[in-house]
């Protein structure tokens, strides 16, 4: 069996932290705390921070066209502004 590409090995990376971010928010409205509910949101902004870094690293090591990587990062940060994880701190 062949091991993945380093492309798709990145795009993989980009789908889990994507789901990762959905998982925090549940699980710390699941605590049933204002205060963990707020933790879990914390988080999930940094995770989704660092999906929009991805693409450039993707570009910088030539997985992602400079096309491809605008496109990927402008649908992170779109996907930060609709969470309305612009206004944590």
């Amino acid at each position: 069996m062949r091991s993945p590409s380093p492309k798709t090995s990145a795009t993989k990376t980009i789908r889990g932290i994507r789901d990762s971010i959905m998982n925090n928010i549940s699980e710390g409205f699941g605590r049933g705390s204002w205060q963990e509910f707020m933790h879990s949101l914390t988080t999930a902004k940094g995770e989704a921070e660092e999906r929009k870094s991805l693409p450039y690293r993707g570009f910088d090591v030539h997985y992602f066209s400079e096309t491809r990587c605008s496109e990927m990062y402008a649908a992170a940060d779109s996907h930060v502004k609709k969470r309305c994880f612009y206004s944590l701190p």
